[in-house]
């Protein structure tokens, strides 16, 4: 899935007189940094990573020890136990992929799924076929009293890559504002929560040229009295080029195969959460004015598309 992990983003500051501060981390499958406004608060610095770290390891598709990679082995057979912000999380992933008529999918790594970047092949789409059936919330029972997980079918998977970043910088922001801390910046692996200011003056996002790297198409300010959720998915970081073609990471549901021309899709959103999932359905949805004005009024959001031969953006 396209998901926050794939954003390259990067924000412009101006210097401050009051304490800044940074910390950076691993987790989530890459470099997570936060900087704040204010004296240094270790306290909050290491609950912020525990629980960082905590989201990164138990939501871990490749790990044969994670909580995902046992729920996706055994919920078929019988109901696994789950922490309740799981359960919310699951819950939210289910409604989402509904509310986007199913082209952000939680499942779409289901049994069968041949499609990896890291794998030096590309998959036969009549095999592919064969497997979707397995794909779609339909096949997830949810019970967030008993918080609990179970699967209709055997061969159903969970993979949260769209959304864990995004979930991870909401929780993050909610610890910083707990701990009296309103002026950060919340940045991992591109998935971007920014509120407040740096010294009175706007933090900047910048959104690169997929084409060239060293470029800024465009340039976002965050509000002076609120906060800026931002994701961007698109084809120019992860993908694969085999036979002079390059293969997007990120998946069509509804065929099982890499989307095409999708180069970057930048959300703007309530919450990181929403940012980072709308970020693959709209890159999966890309073709269809339609769908990208739905999306837009149903989740509050604003979008920002270089896609197929464009080589600049599009403001929806």
């Amino acid at each position: 899935m396209g998901t926050g992990f794939l954003v390259l983003l990067f924000f412009l500051c101006s210097c401050t007189e009051k304490p800044l501060n940074t910390f950076s981390f691993r987790g989530l499958g890459g470099d997570l940094s936060v900087t704040y406004v204010g004296p240094r608060n270790e306290e909050v610095e290491r609950t912020i990573v525990t629980m960082v770290t905590e989201i990164s390891t138990v939501l871990n598709y490749y790990d044969a020890g994670s909580l995902v990679t046992k729920i996706n082995s055994e919920a078929h057979a019988r109901p696994i136990p789950v922490p309740p912000w799981f359960c919310r999380l699951l819950d939210r992933a289910v409604s989402i992929t509904r509310e986007t008529e199913g082209k952000f999918d939680i499942t779409y790594k289901s049994e069968g799924f041949l499609w990896d970047i890291h794998r030096n092949e590309v998959p036969d789409p009549a095999e592919v076929r064969r497997y979707l059936p397995l794909i779609g919330v339909e096949n997830i029972m949810v019970d967030c009293a008993a918080n609990t997980v179970a699967f209709k079918k055997e061969g159903v998977r969970l993979d949260f890559g769209g959304i864990a970043a995004g979930y991870a910088a909401d929780e993050t922001r909610r610890l910083l504002e707990q701990a009296g801390i309103h002026h950060f910046l919340v940045n991992y692996t591109g998935e971007i929560v920014a509120c407040g200011t740096k010294q009175g003056r706007p933090w900047r996002i910048g959104i690169r040229d997929p084409f060239l790297k060293a470029n800024l198409l465009k340039t976002l300010a965050v509000p002076v009295e609120g906060c800026l959720n931002i994701s961007t998915s698109g084809d120019y970081e992860r993908y694969l080029e085999k036979d002079g073609k390059r293969y997007s990471h990120i998946i069509d549901p509804a065929t099982g195969l890499p989307v095409e021309g999708a180069h970057s899709v930048t959300v703007t959103a309530p919450d990181c959460t929403t940012a980072d999932a709308l970020a693959t359905a709209l890159s999966v949805g890309w073709r269809d004015n339609g769908y990208i004005r739905r999306m837009k009024e149903r989740f509050l959001l604003q979008v920002y598309m270089v896609t197929g031969s464009a080589r600049e953006v599009t403001a929806f």
